[in-house]
């Protein structure tokens, strides 16, 4: 899906924030997050599936968008909140086989969301366009994932201050211009985000900058390693 036909990118951002909302005690429902969202003034957006399970203790949640005749569905990632997730982020390296056991398996929760919606929208509206997951979004850790799971979809990624950023010409890797993680060198190049307004970790610190901007914009601030230039 072209950048310009995706949710906007303060769209994204309050999926990604939305999933903060959510602090894995099973008594928060995605009822109580689409509150949340509604009271952005958004009621566009929809969280339709919720996982607690598969990369415990983190959760990431499916989001209908309906758009101008479209129905496209983005994943969002949960970041750092609690102290359990502190916890893994120190015990579960990049690298290491625990983060690539849960890297799969939230791929493949992913994958039957996409198998179960593409055919619910194909029997219900008889388009079989519709369904398919075209973007994955988190914050921090969140980033993490949005950015190295499902890696046989070619779809966009859109992370902000993410923890492990890759790069390719369907990611855009956003980042606040003193996030202490990203700018220092800590866990990344710095080199590998593009940076887009003041402020440090906080995903609240995009709120402003982004409700004023649009994918041309950001594509021009956006950084671009030159092998992939020609793909853009």
């Amino acid at each position: 899906m072209p950048i310009e036909n995706l949710p906007s990118p303060y769209e994204f951002w309050m999926m990604a924030e939305a999933v903060y909302k959510e602090n894995g005690l099973l008594e928060k429902t995605s009822k109580a997050i689409n509150e949340h969202i509604k009271k952005q003034t958004n009621k566009k957006i929809h969280l339709i599936e919720l996982d607690k399970t598969s990369a415990s203790p983190w959760i990431f949640g499916l989001f209908k968008i309906d758009m101008v005749g479209q129905k496209v569905l983005v994943v969002a990632f949960q970041g750092s909140q609690s102290s359990f997730q502190w916890l893994d982020n120190i015990a579960n390296p990049k690298s290491g086989l625990l983060s690539a056991l849960q890297l799969a398996k939230i791929s493949n929760a992913i994958k039957s969301w996409e198998k179960k919606y593409i055919k619910k929208y194909k029997k219900k509206y008889e388009k079989p366009s519709w369904g398919k997951i075209v973007a994955l979004t988190g914050h921090s850790r969140g980033g993490d994932f949005a950015s190295n799971c499902f890696m046989n979809k070619k779809i966009w990624r859109i992370t902000w201050n993410g923890f492990n950023a890759n790069v390719g010409p369907q990611h855009f890797n956003l980042a606040t211009k003193d996030d202490p993680l990203t700018s220092k060198s800590l866990i990344a190049s710095p080199d590998l985000y593009t940076r887009i307004c003041d402020g440090g970790h906080s995903i609240y610190d995009f709120k402003e900058a982004v409700k004023a901007s649009n994918w041309a914009q950001l594509l021009l601030l956006r950084k671009k390693p030159p092998m992939f230039i020609a793909k853009l």
